[in-house]
């Protein structure tokens, strides 16, 4: 299909939508050569779904501040579409980019009015989208216990519908959520299914893995979780992209080696994600998100502390 849209006559509807697929699944080559056949649109719908795909690619190169910039101008042709199919999957993805910077409160709300409009039409495709975004969104607020019911019924959803892409991403959520809750048990399970929703997407299995580590190292068992985060690591230095999660594989990785009493890697890791963590916050133009990014989203608050306890130690001439 892809091939023949190429070939086709200009059709920026069918271009864009393909392109965000593509997009989705790591197929950037494709994305990108559909989605200049849609840099002309002229509708204010086709003009959405342009603002959308920026939004995801923005997203996936790390750039979340231009993808919550293209998630406005996406929401607003969607309203001036009056297309509220539109309005409810371009709020989704805007909610899900704001989550991105730790603008928590800001994300809640454009979820939850993305719930309402969804349920009010019936679509249900976006309404667990938001859901899924919601609950993760919800716990990293402080509502913890409320994010994780909100994950089930997104888990549930996806199981119902048979997707596994989207079930991997609430599986992967509820896990990071469980492990919060002491409930490492079944967090390590729910990583697993993540682990196995994604198999065929190789960004999404290494963020998985990340997850799936994190849990190892609190159950005790890290040179287990070293041979899982190494690969996510390996992924990332061989110039791999996460379309989020890296801060989490990097972190995860200098908490395996602290585990297990390899001070000096980990001293290593640990600068080497505080690098990584300020070199993504510099291209944040926006103040507020640039701080909340590196305030606010929990692996960056613990990537710092980190790095102050190791240079603590090492001006204190302790470990």
């Amino acid at each position: 299909m892809a091939a023949e849209l190429l070939q086709a006559p200009f059709a920026p509807g069918p271009c864009l939508r393909v392109a965000m697929t593509f997009l989705q699944y790591g197929r950037e080559d494709l994305a990108e050569a559909l989605a200049k056949k849609g840099e002309g649109a002229k509708t204010p719908a086709d003009r959405c779904r342009l603002h959308e795909y920026r939004l995801l690619r923005h997203k996936s190169a790390g750039d979340v501040a231009s993808a919550i910039a293209e998630g406005e101008r996406a929401t607003a042709a969607a309203h001036e579409a009056n297309n509220l199919r539109l309005v409810c999957r371009t709020q989704s993805n805007l909610g899900d980019a704001l989550k991105e910077v730790g603008a928590y409160a800001a994300a809640s709300s454009v979820l939850e009015d993305t719930i309402r409009i969804a349920e009010r039409l019936g679509y249900d495709e976006v309404k667990n989208a938001a859901q899924q975004n919601l609950g993760i969104t919800r716990a990293r607020a402080g509502a913890l216990h409320e994010g994780i019911a909100i994950e089930r019924a997104a888990a549930s959803a996806y199981e119902r519908n048979s997707d596994r892409r989207m079930l991997g991403g609430a599986r992967l959520y509820l896990a990071l959520m469980l492990l919060d809750a002491g409930e490492l048990e079944e967090a390590e399970a729910s990583a697993r299914e993540a682990c196995a929703a994604f198999s065929d997407v190789a960004p999404l299995l290494h963020l998985a893995n990340a997850g799936l580590a994190r849990v190892l190292v609190a159950r005790g068992r890290a040179r287990e979780a070293i041979t899982v985060a190494r690969a996510a690591l390996d992924f990332l230095d061989a110039g791999g992209r996460m379309e989020e999660g890296e801060s989490l594989a990097r972190l995860v990785w200098a908490e395996a080696l602290l585990a297990i009493g390899d001070r000096e890697a980990a001293k290593t890791a640990i600068i080497a994600a505080r690098r990584a963590l300020l070199e993504r916050a510099s291209r944040i133009g926006d103040e507020s998100y640039r701080r909340s990014f590196m305030n606010a989203v929990p692996e960056h608050v613990r990537i710092t502390e980190l790095w102050v306890w190791q240079n603590t130690a090492a001006d204190s001439g302790g470990t």
